[in-house]
């Protein structure tokens, strides 16, 4: 459950995700990780954002850079409000690599860099031909 956000309305909460990413946001994205990223788009590389936070702003921000593949932590959405409860699961730990298999399929087929930066990763690391635990390069 996420109290703070809970029967908050829908439109107010659209605020609030907006003005998060276009002015903290920035200030709290590591700049040696976006760098990473911006040279993996260089290079060609599908890029996948993966993700405990929530989908509204993740999602935001990743479009505003190019990245379309997002899966996140998404919320229920109730008669215009927010519930504060998460819909299925929280993308955290086992799911973030459930939820890169439902983005691609088999994994088999792929090179994965995988970048993380908490406990929550470690499964998905655990699968990377690539593993960059707190560290941000190719």
């Amino acid at each position: 459950m996420i109290y703070f956000l809970k029967n908050l309305s829908v439109d107010n909460y659209n605020i609030l995700i907006k003005s998060f990413v276009n002015v903290k946001l920035p200030r709290l994205i590591n700049p040696t990780a976006l760098q990473c990223l911006i040279r993996h788009k260089q290079e060609g590389h599908r890029i996948i954002i993966i993700s405990a936070s929530l989908e509204d702003y993740v999602g935001m921000w990743g479009n505003s850079i190019g990245v379309n593949d997002i899966a996140c932590t998404n919320l229920v959405r109730l008669s215009g409000r927010i519930t504060g409860r998460i819909l299925g699961y929280n993308c955290y730990g086992i799911e973030k690599l459930a939820r890169l298999i439902n983005i691609l399929g088999p994994l088999d087929k792929y090179e994965l860099y995988v970048y993380g930066d908490s406990e929550g990763d470690y499964d998905i690391l655990n699968i990377a031909d690539y593993p960059f635990y707190r560290k941000f390069s190719m």
